[in-house]
């Protein structure tokens, strides 16, 4: 079982394309991965391992460097901009963040690839100042 959670309200919420937020399950669910999605991004994989070749990306990376690549994908899907990719990029880049973060948690990596300072401290201050937005808007819950 994962040591993650994904948080319940115990509401349910219904798009007018009729799909819903917080569905109940807790067990893995590979098949409604859609075959797009597989297509697309295998195709990213194909392209990446021509370049560097076949599980390059596996040998380990520093967070920071999966970080701001992820984040340079989001903003060029934010911009638009369509010369690569990005979507799939994005997909890649949250592949090795959960990878690297589980090997160095299992030693299977070094410590040092967690360049990332723990910035949990900060939780706090964010959800309360998430609260006192939600109150200036007159709204119950975060």
């Amino acid at each position: 079982m994962s040591e993650f959670v994904i948080k319940d309200s115990g509401k349910r919420r219904e798009y007018s394309t009729g799909a819903q937020r917080d569905r109940g399950d807790i067990k893995s669910r590979p098949s409604l991965i859609h075959p797009y999605l597989l297509y697309r991004f295998g195709l990213h994989m194909a392209k990446g391992a021509e370049k560097y070749n076949d599980w390059n990306w596996s040998k380990g990376m520093p967070l920071s460097d999966w970080y701001d690549s992820l984040f340079r994908h989001l903003l060029g899907v934010l911009v638009g901009e369509k010369k690569e990719d990005h979507l799939s990029a994005i997909c890649f880049n949250a592949m090795g963040i959960m990878i690297t973060e589980k090997g160095i948690e299992k030693g299977i990596y070094p410590k040092e690839l967690n360049d990332i300072p723990d910035l949990t401290i900060w939780i706090p201050i964010i959800e309360e100042l998430m609260q006192e937005r939600k109150e200036e808007k007159g709204e119950n819950s975060i």
